[in-house]
């Protein structure tokens, strides 16, 4: 399995504007904390690509 590294990790976080708990444990939310849609669909996207 493929771990970005830490730096990108916080980029993620700011760009998405989410916690990096948010980004890294696997546990859904009851509603999106991504305000920008297009964001949030295309990072869903990236569940389906192969490690």
């Amino acid at each position: 399995m493929h771990v970005p590294p830490l730096e990108k990790l916080i980029q993620l976080v700011n760009i998405f504007n989410v916690s990096l708990d948010y980004l890294v444990m696997d546990q859904p939310m009851d509603e999106s904390p991504i305000r920008n849609e297009v964001l949030f669909k295309r990072f869903k996207l990236l569940e389906f690509f192969d490690d």
